[in-house]
């Protein structure tokens, strides 16, 4: 099938420093792209060489583009109808998939190349109808994926670019396994890269070693960096009853716009959320037992500032990018450092 769009104006921009194509440099400059952020400088071109990567980012530094502008470029020119699965994204959660679908039809928005989403929470048969029209690009949660692949649905044989987000909470999250097995079903890719937040341990570095080929690893903002200009402060607390309090003087006593209280579980974070409430504060919460519309709203209403306040469980958490966040209260000791 011959693919026939029209001239293309010239796009200049800092990201024409890439060698990329010019489909995806005018969806660039259309999304108001100017200056590459240095997750985005350090890792596309080293990924348009074909090269493995291991990336130590956070989240919100930019490495969404930096994984999905090399991806699209490999695939924006093939001229024959396409009815393989080429790329493969796997994320920990639903919320984080559906933002970088997001992305990768933003910049792929001049050319043809088509993507899909499978995650839990989602129809599981129109999700299966979505796969027999074979996305070039297939984004998706470990466990839906592997539930589709052993109904048969699913054939990532072809598959030539193999992207692990956020793999660190994967691994928190015990898929580990799940990780693994689709790795082994693109045993025939030319490119793996592996994104994660932080240095992980000796899980990640297992991973690292059964899934990367002789990887470049690329340290963009270490914990350091992101500190400057946040003021941490560590409470102690004698139980979660007094933890309960001190949340609720916090909220009280502080000035902010946006504050989010993360919890290690489910039930904390209902019972934070229900004694906000009581106390008349405008509050939403996030986590894996609500449906997917539920979480959609909550986060919607909390980004556009019709809640002050957002409690969710680490796992729901991980993923989410939310501008003019003042106030970040951790209830429970995060799992690591980072």
């Amino acid at each position: 099938m011959q693919l026939n769009f029209p001239h293309l104006p010239e796009v200049t921009s800092v990201f024409s420093q890439f060698a990329l194509h010019e489909r995806l440099l005018k969806a660039v400059a259309e999304l108001n792209f100017v200056e590459p952020t240095p997750v985005q400088a350090a890792a596309i071109p080293l990924a348009l060489q074909g090269r493995d990567l291991r990336v130590t980012a956070q989240t919100g530094s930019g490495k969404t583009a930096a994984f999905v502008l090399p991806l699209l470029n490999r695939l924006v020119d093939l001229r024959e109808r396409r009815v393989e699965i080429r790329a493969l994204i796997l994320l920990p959660t639903r919320e984080l998939a559906q933002q970088t679908l997001k992305q990768v039809q933003l910049f792929s928005q001049f050319t043809y190349i088509k993507s899909g989403l499978v995650t839990g929470g989602e129809d599981f048969k129109e999700q299966a109808a979505m796969l027999r029209k074979v996305p070039d690009v297939l984004i998706g949660t470990p466990g839906r994926l592997l539930e589709q692949l052993n109904a048969g649905n699913l054939d990532l044989s072809h598959v030539q670019v193999l992207i692990l987000d956020e793999a660190d909470r994967m691994l928190d999250m015990g898929f580990a396994e799940d990780m693994e097995r689709l790795c082994k079903e693109c045993e025939n890719r030319q490119q793996t890269l592996l994104f994660s937040a932080t240095t992980g341990g000796a899980a990640l570095r297992d991973m690292i070693g059964k899934v990367l080929k002789d990887p470049e690893h690329l340290m963009l903002n270490s914990v350091s960096q992101l500190a400057e200009g946040t003021r941490q402060q560590i409470i102690t607390a004698d139980h979660d009853k007094q933890k309960e309090q001190i949340v609720q003087w916090l909220l009280a006593n502080e000035t902010f716009d946006k504050a989010i209280i993360f919890t290690k579980t489910r039930h904390l974070a209902d019972r934070n959320y229900g004694h906000l409430v009581a106390k008349d504060v405008k509050a939403f919460v996030l986590h894996g037992e609500k449906d997917q519309k539920d979480r959609k709203l909550a986060l919607e209403r909390f980004k556009q500032g019709s809640s002050k306040v957002l409690v969710a469980s680490d796992v729901a958490s991980r993923g989410m990018d939310i501008d003019g966040l003042d106030l970040v209260i951790n209830f429970d000791m995060p799992r690591s450092g980072d």
